[in-house]
């Protein structure tokens, strides 16, 4: 009879975890205690062990991330068939999950078009203002770890315009006669209040 292998929770807050690689090969056999896949979560990375026995088929590739009771993989007996499943043979004689060949498990996206990254490369992206749709992942199966976000330039600010500089204070007869002399007021300091600039100035 299958059995269903679920995702386990590993702490009251936990939200997610990332399946960072599978410790069995597809169609391997398997028995209570014996390591299965490497879980990472938000806190912590651990080893996570079989509850039952039987052949383990995996239905999700390494660097998926799932919440907590997702199934990821059945327990099957000799020769029985997945659950649901369109019995085939893929390129090693494992067996065809819908359209996941276990032999092609990295190379297949997410559940429900979800991103595949780790917990530490949400907060990098973050952090940096990043949107992840952006970023190629070079992790297992594609996912995107804090190396691939960590490559990325963040553009540079634009430059800001410097604010126009406003003209000396001086009076406008003030003005007219530092025009008739042809002098520019901008090199002229002014000795009056608050650097007001006086006749006397522009001579």
């Amino acid at each position: 009879m299958a059995v269903e292998v679920l995702l386990p929770k590993l702490g009251l807050t936990m939200q997610e975890g990332t399946i960072t690689e599978w410790l069995v090969p597809p169609g391997g056999p398997v028995r209570p205690g014996d390591v299965i896949m490497r879980l990472a979560t938000d806190k912590v990375d651990t080893d996570v062990e079989a509850e039952g026995e039987g052949h383990f088929h995996p239905v999700v590739p390494a660097g998926t991330t799932l919440p907590p009771g997702a199934l990821v993989g059945w327990l099957l007996a000799a020769g029985e068939i997945l659950p649901g499943a369109v019995s085939g043979a893929g390129p090693s004689g494992a067996v065809v999950s819908g359209a996941v060949a276990s032999g092609d498990l990295a190379a297949q996206p997410g559940p429900a078009g979800r991103l595949l990254a780790s917990p530490n490369a949400r907060r990098v992206a973050r952090a940096r203002g990043i949107d992840l749709v952006t970023i190629r992942g070079t992790g297992p199966g594609g996912r995107i770890v804090s190396e691939d976000i960590e490559a990325v330039d963040v553009a540079a600010p634009l430059p800001v315009a410097p604010l126009p500089v406003a003209p000396p204070p001086a009076a406008p007869l003030v003005r007219r006669y530092a025009e008739t002399l042809g002098v520019d007021l901008a090199t002229v300091a002014g000795r009056g209040p608050a650097g007001r600039i006086r006749r006397a100035d522009v001579e």
